[in-house]
């Protein structure tokens, strides 16, 4: 089980929230705890591809927050990405290759 990763994305969820509401005290450290949950994620469990996808969108939106600047458009945009690595997560699982069966010699 990927627990950082699922706490990446769940406090990427609150991240969305907190600056559709404006509130950029809150996105601020939520942002804060997402780079230090990722940052141990990909030490204890790696990075998958999927992840940097979702961290492609995330980065510019520490900016925003940074700066406390609103965009809608940002938002979206953050929203989408963070939508996508979570449903493609769902869809493939923890690609942990637990499914796998070898035939052969091996």
């Amino acid at each position: 089980m990927r627990i950082f990763e699922r706490l990446t994305y769940f406090l990427g969820t609150a991240l969305a929230f907190t600056y559709g509401f404006e509130e950029f005290l809150a996105s601020f450290i939520l942002v804060c705890a997402i780079l230090v949950c990722a940052f141990v994620g990909a030490i204890v469990e790696g990075v998958r591809f999927i992840q940097w996808i979702y961290l492609v969108a995330f980065i510019p939106h520490i900016v925003l927050v940074v700066m406390d600047v609103y965009s809608i458009a940002a938002l979206i945009i953050y929203s989408c990405f963070l939508a996508f690595a979570i449903i493609i997560t769902m869809i493939y699982g923890e690609a942990n290759f637990s499914r796998l069966s070898l035939i052969g010699p091996y």
